[in-house]
């Protein structure tokens, strides 16, 4: 009923494989929510051996699941790309940009600032102080707390970091637009792909102590631009070949499986070896994006079970929602299990994902449902 009253699966003929990529989303939100929830407990090098005097992971599916959020970051490029890819949409006149701002601020904002806003008035006074709040009440209006080293994981809201960087790609995007549709879209790839990897090396030597991984260098726009123009990439790919016969065969699957595996070992290593060799998480996210644009390309051009799986209706009720379930699973996270206690964990568990679940279907309807772009 939740899915149908949306109309969550009304798509033209040109997009009749959203459902997939929401799909992906509803498993990016498992996997942030699996990371936030249990990621203490298996953590980098929670299964490890070791070699050489090096410690060398054993499974490094479980200490990653923060990867949920490059792959919003991937799908976000795909999705926005999409319909300026097909000419449905453009960027010939002032007026398409008023419109497309116009359409990004009213997907993103209502929620942004009404959880921001709420999230900073509960953490005041115990956690932020007088101010704190003030430098974060004026970072609101533009995320300008992408550009702080102090404020770039807000404490009111640390997952805000990500919003912040998908707003100032959202507002540089009609460049990236342009230069894909004048075909410097690999050119434009490539370079952002090797700068990104000199600022995100900088980035983890300048903030090597930060007990956070996350830094305002290698997690903000720049250091993660990739992630996005991967996604942008995948539909010129997806709508200029009619058929990638090679990319149906299973072992362009396995291929994408162990390139993922390798970024997954590559940051368990540096994190379990005390964060070490900062060239190490700097190209990691390179072969993650490669490995995630060489799944999403079998999945679009292939029908399998895995799609299917994808494209069941609760998983597409993850997807639409996400947005929702991201910004108030860690606040109320907080509240509620932050005492890392197992007890209080296994008392309040259930109870937590039903509040969520309530909290984050309201939030849906009355502050995301009339502005969901792709329905």
């Amino acid at each position: 009923m939740f899915i149908k009253k949306y109309n969550f699966y009304q798509t033209d003929k040109n997009l009749n494989k959203i459902p997939l990529i929401n799909g992906l989303r509803g498993i990016s939100i498992f996997l942030v929510l699996y990371h936030h929830l249990f990621g203490w407990y298996t953590k980098a090098g929670w299964s490890s051996f070791t070699f050489l005097g090096k410690q060398i992971p054993l499974n490094v599916y479980l200490s990653n699941g923060w990867h949920g959020v490059n792959v919003f970051f991937f799908l976000s490029g795909f999705v926005l790309y999409l319909p300026y890819a097909i000419g449905k949409r453009d960027f010939k006149s002032m007026e398409d940009l008023s419109i497309y701002y116009k359409s990004r601020i009213n997907r993103l904002y209502p929620l942004y600032i009404f959880v921001f806003i709420l999230s900073l008035i509960f953490c005041y006074p115990q956690s932020i102080k007088a101010k704190d709040f003030f430098k974060l009440l004026m970072h609101m209006p533009f995320a300008t707390f992408t550009f702080s080293s102090i404020h770039f994981a807000p404490k009111n809201n640390p997952v805000l970091w990500s919003l912040g960087v998908e707003i100032w790609f959202s507002f540089l995007f009609p460049i990236f637009s342009l230069l894909f549709k004048k075909n410097l879209g690999l050119s434009i790839l490539v370079i952002s792909s090797f700068l990104s990897i000199i600022i995100r090396y900088i980035g983890y030597v300048k903030f090597h102590t930060n007990p956070l991984f996350l830094n305002m260098l290698s997690d903000g726009l720049l250091g993660r631009l990739p992630d996005f123009l991967f996604g942008m990439a995948i539909v010129e790919i997806y709508l200029k070949v009619d058929s990638y016969n090679f990319l149906k065969q299973y072992r362009y699957a396995f291929l994408s499986i162990l390139l993922i595996t390798f970024s997954f070992a590559c940051w368990d290593i540096w994190f379990i070896n005390e964060r070490i060799n900062c060239y190490i998480p700097a190209i990691a996210n390179i072969p993650f994006n490669l490995g995630l644009s060489l799944l999403v390309i079998f999945l679009l051009k292939s029908k399998n079970r895995f799609t299917t799986f994808l494209e069941n209706r609760y998983l597409q009720t993850m997807g639409i929602s996400c947005y929702s379930v991201y910004m108030w699973h860690y606040i109320i996270m907080d509240k509620m299990l932050s005492s890392g206690n197992i007890y209080i964990y296994s008392r309040y568990f259930i109870f937590y994902l039903l509040l969520l679940y309530v909290i984050s279907t309201i939030s849906f309807i009355f502050l995301e449902s009339k502005n969901v772009i792709l329905k």
